[in-house]
């Protein structure tokens, strides 16, 4: 430093390699009145002396930590020193000399190689601030994350980096659960390491897509913030040098052995409403300028990740005491969100006393989707007219936040009817609510139900009512994913007959966060109804009903003459309708003396849904016909031409089947019972476990055109020909096609 006023005061000259200095500032040449450079000689009392000063600057290419070792001697004298040469001391090598007289630097006194020379010894000492980045606060919540610090590296010098030494900073990395819309704050803190005192002039954030920088946030302005104007970079300097101000100390001092001086800045960033689920959110903070050469780190030359590489960025270090940034002056922090997610299903339990225990959900989990499935059949549970149904709602948390369904809402459709005296639905706690959607106590006027039997205000055990998250990792079933029931119990109202299907529908109305606080669920909109969302669901009933159907025709014509029986099959089926008319045809002369049958058919089929009896099938005899008690096993005669029977009365008929029964009549001879004859039968008792009435016949009642009655006629007439023949008509296909009656011939002769 040729120029520096010590250096020019004393003279100093520098050789051509730059060093070797002299000076003859002292010297006898240079004495004047006003500068005395004789040493006076020791008067056993004092010793003279005379000194020169010299400036040097550390060369920026220094080496941390390095002994500078400076030599001096003297040259020249004015005498013959009694015990130094001058000029003859030996310069260690620069590998040598940082080590001069180390062995011996601890003493009181190390001489010189002779008494005319002597040394002194300066080190870099290096600058090192370290950063540290944490999360403070979500939503008000606090959080401890701060750094616990060990020294240990400081003091021993270990490697705790590449080319550094550095405290070691035990704090948490694992990332910190949020929601969309949460307001996160972030801590900075910034160490000196070093021993020699510093600013931070200035720190850089670097945001994620997903984080949005809140300009206006009182911390913000606080920390004086400026952001990018893409908006994914914001920098401060409120921790230089240029911002101390006597209130504001922002120099970090000098470690001093037992404790790290700090100073911090905070930040405080909004997640977005578009940041995808259970995605970390990574940022990263470092130092971009500070006030002096950090001995281990390089200020503004973090290498932040990609988009795509950022949500990873040093994963597979975090669950470590002590992760370190790229240097140790800058830091990461991360967060996910969370999602709320509650999902409702709604199955019938209970017919009346009968239990239902065939449509409770079956839950599956999809890892690779990430997606739960609820498998239960939707097919619409047969009932009856004033069956009461209980149908459970069940409200499960698919999603990671714990909280609580507020609020269940279930509708009134027509053919149900609400019973706010059941016991289960004041229980539960149900809220009959009118079209207007005010609160009612009119039956008649309502619309909807409404409970808030699982909300948080109403458990009456802490944490009964809150539905913990969903966790991936356990086994799907006993209570993960977590459930609360309700009940509700409706009267079936709607007429027997009736092929509707009515369908119940509930929802969640309202929903909370594990503090009673609004939280926005996942994929529904609680009090919306929007196909396809997972927080309603409907359940279905459809009436059954009791249907018996009574078929009769004929299937036989039986004449009997002079012994011989003669049977002649008509052919004809239940399904003909109208069945044709069976004609026999007498010659005149033996009128008397023939014998004339016929054989019924009377078929039963259960054309309903419910399971029943035909107890008893009535048979109305025309005038003409006989009943005879003999042809007829089963069937008795109750007089006035009515028979009956109860063959049937102990089979039950599923839906779909049938039963037949027989009846044999025969023809009252004479003359003038000629023409048709027609015998009519019926279902004259039913009979099913529901008490449920036929939809469309009345037993007993001799109705035409009700399905449970039918007829089937016969008709005798008198041949005119000279010869004797004997007539059975039937029906052709091609007469049914004519639309006429074609005749089947008997002879008999």
């Amino acid at each position: 430093m040729p120029d520096h006023e010590i250096n020019i005061q004393y003279e100093w000259k520098i050789s051509e390699d730059g060093r070797i200095v002299t000076t003859d500032y002292l010297s006898s040449a240079k004495e004047t009145e006003e500068r005395q450079n004789e040493i006076k000689a020791y008067d056993g009392e004092r010793l003279d002396y005379k000194e020169v000063k010299i400036a040097c600057r550390v060369r920026e290419e220094a080496e941390s930590n390095v002994n500078l070792t400076n030599l001096a001697e003297i040259t020249e004298d004015s005498d013959n020193d009694r015990d130094s040469t001058p000029d003859n001391v030996e310069v260690p090598n620069d590998e040598e000399l940082p080590g001069y007289k180390d062995e011996e630097i601890d003493k009181d006194y190390v001489p010189g190689q002779e008494d005319d020379d002597d040394f002194e010894k300066v080190y870099v000492e290096d600058f090192d601030l370290a950063l540290r980045k944490f999360i403070s606060e979500v939503d008000g919540t606090t959080y401890n994350r701060e750094p616990s610090v060990d020294l240990s590296g400081l003091e021993n010098g270990t490697t705790a980096i590449e080319n550094g030494t550095t405290a070691i900073y035990n704090h948490p990395k694992d990332p910190v659960p949020v929601r969309r819309n949460s307001v996160v704050i972030y801590t900075i803190r910034v160490y000196n390491e070093s021993r020699i005192d510093g600013y931070a002039e200035e720190i850089t954030d670097y945001l994620p897509a997903e984080l949005e920088y809140l300009p206006d946030h009182e911390i913000n302005i606080q920390y004086e913030w400026k952001i990018s104007e893409d908006g994914r970079i914001v920098t401060t300097d409120y921790l230089s040098s240029a911002k101390e101000t006597e209130e504001r100390q922002n120099e970090l001092k000098a470690y001093d052995g037992e404790r790290l001086d700090y100073k911090e800045v905070k930040i405080a960033c909004r997640v977005r409403e578009e940041a995808e689920s259970k995605v970390n959110l990574t940022n990263l903070a470092e130092i971009t300028e500070d006030s002096d050469k950090d001995r281990d780190s390089t200020p503004d030359n973090v290498e932040v990740p990609n988009d795509e590489e950022l949500p990873g960025y040093k994963d597979e270090e975090i669950d470590k005491d002590y992760v370190p940034g790229q240097e140790d002056d800058d830091d990461f922090e991360k967060v996910y969100v969370q999602d709320f997610d509650l999902a409702l299903r709604k199955f019938i339990t209970k017919v009346d006393e009968e239990e239902v225990d065939t449509r409770i959900p079956e839950v599956s989990y999809d890892r690779e989707e990430d997606k739960i499935t609820y498998n239960h059949t939707k097919d619409p549970v047969e009932v009856v007219t004033g069956n009461v149904v209980e149908y459970t709602i069940r409200v499960y948390n698919e999603g990671d936040i714990a909280g609580y369904a507020e609020e269940v809402a279930d509708d009134i459709p027509d053919g149900l009817k609400f019973l706010p005296e059941n016991d289960t639905n004041k229980e539960y706690r149900w809220v009959m609510y009118d079209e207007e959607g005010n609160e009612t106590e009119n039956v008649e006027e309502a619309v909807e139900i409404r409970t808030d039997y699982l909300s948080k205000e109403q458990e009456e055990t802490e944490g009964e009512n809150l539905l913990k998250a969903f966790n991936p990792e356990e086994p799907i079933g006993e209570g993960n994913p977590d459930y609360r029931d309700i009940k509700v119990a409706f009267e079936v109202v709607e007429p027997n007959g009736s092929d509707k299907i009515i369908v119940n529908s509930a929802q969640i109305t309202e929903d909370s966060d594990e503090n009673g606080d609004p939280v926005e669920d996942k994929d529904s909109i609680p009090d919306e109804w929007n196909e396809g969302e997972d927080d309603q669901d409907k359940e279905y009933i459809k009436l059954t009903y009791f249907d018996l159907a009574l078929r009769k025709w004929v299937t036989e014509a039986i004449v009997i003459e002079d012994g011989k029986e003669t049977v002649t099959q008509t052919g004809h089926t239940a399904e003909m309708d109208p069945e044709p008319v069976v004609k026999v045809e007498l010659y005149r002369k033996d009128i008397n003396d023939v014998v004339v049958k016929f054989r019924y058919k009377i078929r039963v089929t259960n054309e309903g849904d419910i399971a029943g009896y035909a107890k008893e099938i009535t048979d109305y005899v025309p005038e003409g016909l006989r009943f005879i008690a003999e042809d007829n096993p089963g069937w008795t005669d109750e007089g006035n031409n009515i028979i009956s029977t109860r063959l049937l009365e102990n089979t039950l008929l599923q839906p779909g089947e049938s039963a037949e029964v027989e009846v044999v009549l025969t023809w009252i001879n004479g003359e003038d019972n000629m023409g048709q004859m027609t015998n009519i039968a019926e279902i004259s008792e039913d009979y099913n476990d529901k008490g449920v009435p036929d939809r469309d016949s009345t037993p007993d009642n001799q109705v035409p055109g009700e399905d449970d009655i039918d007829d089937a006629p016969v008709l005798l007439s008198i041949e005119t020909g000279q010869q004797r023949i004997y007539f059975v008509l039937g029906l052709t296909v091609l007469g049914t096609l004519a639309g006429g009656l074609v005749l089947i011939k008997k002879f008999v002769i």
